[in-house]
């Protein structure tokens, strides 16, 4: 547990989430994209796809032969993995470092609206 943080253990680098959106036309052929400084992920809606968490925004961009829709998602700090590290681990010498360079304190909504705007 010294050689890991708290929010590694309990989240890991990767996290779920599923794109959703209001637009019931063409919902099987609707492509979406998730983007931020960690990579670029695709997948249709409402399928559960792995992302590598990261403290700064994702864009998500949607896009069927009707429709196309952009969202920014701005992920959750869960300080309460820090406040473990600190209490409960070491001080927060090795697993805030292993915590921060995974991203492993940040988290992004598990379901992702995306408003759709007929083209």
């Amino acid at each position: 547990m010294l050689l890991t943080g708290c929010a590694t253990q309990a989240n890991t680098a990767y996290q779920s989430v599923t794109v959703s959106t209001l637009e019931t036309v063409n919902q099987d052929q609707t492509l979406c994209s998730l983007k931020n400084e960690e990579g670029e992920w695709k997948s249709t809606i409402n399928t559960p796809i792995s992302i590598h968490r990261d403290g700064n925004p994702m864009t998500v961009n949607c896009e069927n032969n009707v429709a196309k829709g952009t969202t920014t998602v701005e992920p959750k700090f869960n300080g309460e993995y820090l406040a473990m590290d600190i209490i409960l681990v070491d001080l927060c010498l090795v697993s805030c470092i292993v915590d921060g360079s995974n991203n492993a304190f940040y988290e992004y909504p598990s379901i992702i609206n995306v408003p759709m705007l007929k083209k």
